[in-house]
């Protein structure tokens, strides 16, 4: 029997027993009026008892449902369980071995960081040092369709120019050997000779580019962006100095509509290297 159906025998017992005692003062003593506020006070005590031992039966009901709950989720995916037990295993050495010290302090800020970071990902939000290239060579070779993006002159030219640019080139290369279209909207300030040269060596290694001078646009268009199949978004995230800072990715559906929307609007205010209206594709 469980602990939990035991009790709730126990206090029937003892309900029935001060019942049966109520009628048998009742109909054999003569004065029953002590007896009965005493019986009444046991009643009042065993009332009080039933409801405390009811909320900690509930206590402990929610307290199993949670751990039930925690424990199904921890084995829906098939790599968490041993993370979590490191996890718990660290975190309760620190605890014991360094109790009351900034160790501690130091642990719970870690899994605090976490639990955000986790929060943030729950929302489709990825975010990653802006020289961190690794997600945006990933997101490359998993494109099947297409890849459209700008390029904001103050933010990555340099960038382009680096080992770190010439990475991801290459990548854009063998994604349009697989067929994807790709295509690249320069928004400058100063069309300079390696900014024409980059435009170019695009151009000639089939990507289609437009370009667009920063002042046609307005301020909230002014986007260095990426746009994977219409199933992952990239913006980058500056200082305050216009410098990049953070690689910003995103799985959330509306915004990548927003993106895509963006996009198209910056698109549509472009022209082709030559000066010419844009040509061959439409949004």
């Amino acid at each position: 029997m469980s602990n939990s159906n035991a009790s709730s025998g126990v206090r029937l017992a003892a309900g029935v027993l001060l019942a049966v005692g109520t009628g048998l003062a009742v109909t054999y003593l003569t004065n029953v009026v002590p007896v009965l506020g005493f019986i009444a006070g046991l009643q009042v005590t065993l009332l009080t008892l039933q409801v405390e031992s009811m909320l900690r039966e509930r206590h402990d009901d929610q307290k199993t449902t949670r751990q039930n709950r925690i424990i199904a989720g921890i084995e829906r995916v098939q790599w968490i369980p041993d993370m979590v037990d490191k996890i718990v295993r660290s975190t309760a050495a620190v605890e014991e071995k360094y109790p009351n010290t900034i160790a501690t302090e130091a642990s719970h800020r870690v899994l605090e960081n976490c639990v955000n970071e986790l929060a943030r990902l729950e929302l489709g939000h990825v975010l990653f040092d802006y020289e961190e290239i690794g997600p945006l060579v990933v997101q490359a070779d998993r494109s099947r369709r297409s890849i459209v993006s700008t390029s904001l002159q103050s933010v990555d030219l340099d960038w382009w120019l680096s080992p770190l640019g010439e990475k991801y080139w290459q990548r854009l290369q063998e994604a349009m050997r697989r067929g994807v279209h790709c295509e690249r909207v320069f928004i400058y300030h100063d069309w300079n000779d390696d900014l024409d040269r980059l435009a170019r060596e695009q151009s000639a290694g089939g990507v289609h580019v437009l370009r667009v001078h920063r002042d046609k646009l307005p301020p909230h268009l002014r986007l260095d962006l990426i746009i994977w199949d219409d199933d992952c978004g990239y913006e980058t995230r500056s200082n305050e100095r216009g410098e990049g800072q953070w690689n910003y990715f995103t799985f959330q559906a509306e915004e990548i509509r927003q993106l895509v929307i963006n996009y198209n609007l910056i698109y549509n205010s472009s022209i082709n290297l030559e000066g010419d209206n844009r040509s061959c594709i439409l949004h």
